[in-house]
């Protein structure tokens, strides 16, 4: 049976602990709500449009920008959204999970992973998948700047022919306590044949330099936006699983308590029953 010191010992390593978790979910919460903001004012922006330019991509000729073009899926690029830091629950194994599974329902496909993120960089480098290239420390102080080099990077591999498609697996924020895990195909881009509010279009300038403009600032602004979503879910993955932590530790200090608290009684037990011996065997000599 473990000793007085030794409870009081471990009641105060759980008590440590549960004080860096309640600041963990202290931080996590303020970076949520900052980055919260940003996402719900770039949010109106991106789904207006990505619907104008679908919209729109469905009126002209799939050669009237390359991005359009619909190729021979031989070649896939898939880019996965995770974190570089670990603490928030089953968000970046869920990630992950969904990247494999996608990459197992590509069959004989030739795959490439562009990775964002150390957790999926380090998860995939070491089971040998097929990297093309991976980015770090990209979610701790994110911005649109700092979105625009893997943007490019992106956009030029489709343009110069080296993969056929381009899918984007990253984690879109419902709420709080919901994220959900989306496959997006980012390019081609695929045309919405009818959209509610987009019926006729009447273009100023040929099809091709609206797209050439249009196109390309399009992928931008999801390729941010679909991080910045990430971004959020992270933190509130995060919140939650330091709440849920901090809230063992306190059932875990409870527990401890209660055993400290017997071992307490055991002890005083013990000393009272060997008192009362001791007492009744001088009375006996006495005698």
């Amino acid at each position: 049976m473990p000793t007085l010191l030794d409870m009081r010992r471990k009641i105060r390593s759980v008590r440590n602990t549960q004080q860096m978790t309640k600041a963990m979910k202290t931080v996590s919460a303020a970076k949520l709500k900052k980055t919260q903001i940003k996402m719900l004012s770039a949010r109106p922006y991106s789904y207006l449009l990505s619907k104008t330019i679908k919209s729109i991509a469905s009126k002209v000729s799939s050669q009237s920008h390359p991005f359009l073009e619909v190729r021979d899926e031989k070649n896939v690029d898939i880019v996965v959204i995770t974190s570089d830091k670990g603490l928030c629950g089953a968000f970046n194994s869920n990630i992950i999970d969904r990247a494999e599974k996608f990459v197992n329902s590509l069959g004989d496909k030739s795959f490439n992973l562009i990775l964002i993120g150390k957790k999926g960089r380090d998860y995939f480098s070491k089971r040998g998948f097929p990297i093309r290239k991976a980015w770090t420390d990209v979610l701790f102080k994110f911005s649109y700047e700092s979105s625009l080099e893997i943007s490019d990077f992106i956009l030029s591999l489709y343009e110069k022919r080296i993969t056929d498609s381009i899918y984007v697996v990253y984690n879109e924020f419902k709420s709080t306590v919901r994220h959900d895990i989306v496959v997006e195909k980012l390019l081609p881009l695929e045309p919405v044949e009818e959209i509610e509010g987009y019926s006729e279009f009447i273009f100023e300038y040929p099809p091709e330099e609206i797209f050439s403009h249009l196109l390309p600032l399009y992928v931008k602004f999801s390729i941010y936006h679909m991080i910045l979503e990430s971004a959020v879910s992270e933190h509130a993955s995060r919140m939650i699983a330091m709440e849920n932590a901090s809230r063992n530790a306190e059932d875990m200090i409870d527990r401890l308590t209660l055993l400290l608290n017997k071992i307490r009684q055991t002890s005083i037990t013990k000393e009272i029953v060997e008192i009362t011996t001791a007492v009744e065997a001088l009375s006996r000599m006495r005698e």
